[in-house]
């Protein structure tokens, strides 16, 4: 039995449970499931399954940007979007990057009209950034996407397994951050 949702921007994602198959039409290649069921442990089959359909939900909210910006590059405009405000080592300690890679990344941002930089009056040694409008409407959009195409698989679920996830995805966040897994602090 297939589940086909149409999410924004009229990107389908297909969920075929019987075959386990999962694809975004032109975003990404056709992944199969298969890989995911490797393993031996239910659980872990279940969240590699489900890391597939987060990652085609990504993939398509980045399809319209792609022209815009690079994967790295918007995750500068959206740490500056949630973390402001943030400096040049706020974005390499965020990404895990190096400061020199940080900097080109904001290099490109400004270039790209999507970042201002500025000095704080009552410290001008330091380097603020700042979105612009063009930049906050892009991660506005990249984050609408996102929340509306997850919203229409919630509410493809019925309320019992909805309560069950919020619980489950709680509790699976908190021990990816005990577990110090790189970058889940970062803002998506």
């Amino acid at each position: 039995m297939a589940a086909r949702l149409v999410l924004p921007g009229e990107v389908v994602v297909s969920v075929y449970c019987s075959s386990a198959i999962i694809a975004v039409r032109q975003i990404i290649r056709p992944v199969t499931v298969d890989a995911a069921d490797r393993d031996d442990d239910p659980a872990l089959s279940a969240v590699m399954r489900a890391s597939l359909v987060f990652s085609a939900v990504v993939a398509a909210s980045l399809a319209d940007t792609a022209r815009a910006v690079t994967g790295p590059q918007l995750r500068v405009l959206v740490v500056v979007a949630t973390r402001a405000p943030v400096g040049t080592a706020d974005i390499a300690a965020a990404l895990d990057v190096d400061p020199s890679s940080a900097t080109r990344l904001i290099d490109r941002v400004v270039g790209a009209g999507l970042v201002v930089r500025h000095r704080p009056p009552e410290d001008r040694r330091r380097v603020r950034l700042e979105l612009t409008g063009t930049g906050r409407a892009l991660v506005e959009s990249v984050m609408a996407y996102r929340r509306g195409a997850l919203d229409a698989i919630l509410r493809a679920m019925d309320d019992d397994d909805v309560a069950a996830l919020t619980a489950g995805l709680a509790g699976f966040t908190e021990a990816a951050r005990r577990a110090e897994i790189p970058s889940v602090g970062a803002p998506w």
